[in-house]
């Protein structure tokens, strides 16, 4: 295929449409992955698009224009929006999408490329007359929206699902519960049970608030909607199993009323899950916010500080109740929080915050009522001596825990790595220090940006006392 070539692009183009079957729909309830393209001619348009970028140079959305031209029809813009929408759903790189999207089309991961393609997505999302995910990561968020889940996190994602549902009962998510806490619940989840699964933690922390303001909380929609189709089907006497067939499954989901912005690509490991699922309160009060939630060591991936992050949460205790009215604070706040216990109603904590200058081998926080009596603690693991190391995601700020037994660091391009100063790093010839004096608060410690570039990368952190190899 030749990108340049009006003719090319048309017939293109005139082939994809034939083969997606929102074409037609109205313009916001249109979906790019609701397609019968094949996976094969995908990976052809992608060799095609890296090889016709590689006779261009540095990348521009000016030189795109003048040496591909079509002002009129725009077909290349389309083809390309297709296109990422399709690798968004299919990619299973370890690093971040743009990133594996240059690596795939073999350009430089610049934020001038990224800019282009940003200009390119803005166009193709309103000449194709898709639905578009509000706030969320730039585009990414909306190309997520077009296909759904990720094709390999799809049974990680159904674990979580089933995992939720069994303590809240499908009709609580469906109906008692709104998107953006369900969403946050998925992603508090998946760190704690699926930490070695980047793309779908990168998936779901796109679908939480606080990342953005106005975020699209598309993971906690999708939730409702799959309690929705579980719901219909058990009201309905109809087997899961029937979502496998694709004829049925379209004319099943038609009937059931469902918001026109939902779209899954592929229910294969979902049909498992929608058994019956009753939950309880008292089960449910402990999943969705009402529910501890532990310290996290995390770096600001704005100031490029390590901070200690109470995450906000909604508390609720049976023994609180004669403590209605009364005083409360977190000490090792900064600045200091304090409320009224407001019994019966839950304890509502915002996200705390405290910027490191130290590190221990662990941090403890409380919470304490007006005599200092402790009403809760949390906890968090810091640095051993026999492991002074901490290492973190460089674009979610996300910690990575890697151990004497595990050293490995699965899934991840780019991390920034702390450690003592006293302590070198030799790297494989593969590895790129991106950053060797990268901002570092903490008295006797370095920090560098390293980027992976091979899954047999390796490097380790060498002192007289001890080496760390990973």
């Amino acid at each position: 295929m030749d990108f340049s070539s009006h003719e090319h692009t048309q017939y293109v183009w005139n082939q994809i449409e034939e083969l997606w079957s929102d074409s037609k729909k109205t313009v916001g309830e249109r979906f790019l992955g609701n397609n019968r393209f094949a996976f094969g001619s995908v990976e052809a348009l992608l060799d095609a698009l890296s090889d016709d970028l590689s006779k261009i140079g540095t990348i521009s959305i000016d030189k795109l224009n003048a040496r591909w031209g079509d002002r009129k029809n725009r077909y290349w813009v389309k083809i390309i929006t297709f296109v990422l929408s399709e690798y968004a759903y299919y990619y299973n790189a370890e690093g971040g999408f743009w990133s594996s999207l240059s690596q795939r089309l073999k350009i430089a991961d610049i934020q001038g490329t990224k800019q282009t393609f940003w200009r390119i997505l803005k166009e193709g999302f309103n000449l194709l007359g898709i639905a578009k995910a509000k706030g969320g990561t730039k585009y990414l968020s909306t190309l997520y929206l077009q296909s759904g889940i990720p094709k390999h996190n799809l049974r990680h994602f159904a674990e979580l699902v089933d995992d939720i549902s069994s303590n809240l009962g499908w009709w609580n998510v469906a109906h008692r519960y709104d998107a953006d806490d369900l969403a946050q619940t998925l992603h508090d989840r998946a760190l704690e049970t699926h930490s070695q699964r980047p793309i779908l933690q990168r998936f779901l922390k796109s679908s939480c608030s606080g990342i953005e303001s106005d975020v699209e909380p598309l993971s906690g929609n999708i939730f409702k909607y799959i309690a929705t189709v579980a719901l219909e089907l058990e009201r309905r006497g109809l087997n899961p199993e029937s979502l496998k067939d694709e004829q049925k499954r379209g004319q099943y989901l038609q009937g059931f009323s469902l918001p026109y912005n939902f779209f899954l690509r592929d229910w294969g490991d979902l049909v498992s899950v929608l058994s019956p699922k009753r939950g309880s309160q008292a089960r449910a009060n402990k999943v969705i916010r009402q529910r501890k939630r532990e310290l996290r060591l995390r770096l600001d991936t704005l100031e490029l500080n390590l901070q200690l992050v109470l995450p906000e949460q909604l508390l609720w205790r049976k023994e609180w109740r004669s403590l209605s009215g009364t005083y409360c604070h977190i000490p090792q706040s900064k600045p200091k929080w304090d409320k009224t216990i407001p019994y019966p109603d839950s304890l509502e904590i915002p996200e705390l915050c405290v910027n490191l200058s130290k590190l221990c081998d662990r941090w403890t926080w409380q919470l304490k009522a007006a005599g200092q009596q402790d009403l809760l603690e949390w906890a968090c693991e810091g640095v051993s001596s026999d492991l002074p190391l901490l290492i973190f995601d460089a674009e979610t700020g996300d910690r990575i825990v890697v151990s004497s037994e595990n050293p490995n660091i699965i899934g991840f391009s780019e991390i920034v790595c702390y450690f003592p100063e006293s302590a070198t790093l030799q790297i494989s010839e593969g590895i790129e220090v991106i950053d060797a004096f990268f901002p570092c608060l903490i008295s006797d410690w370095q920090a560098k940006q390293i980027r992976l570039n091979q899954k047999s990368d390796s490097f380790s952190v060498v002192s007289d006392l001890l080496t760390i190899a990973l």
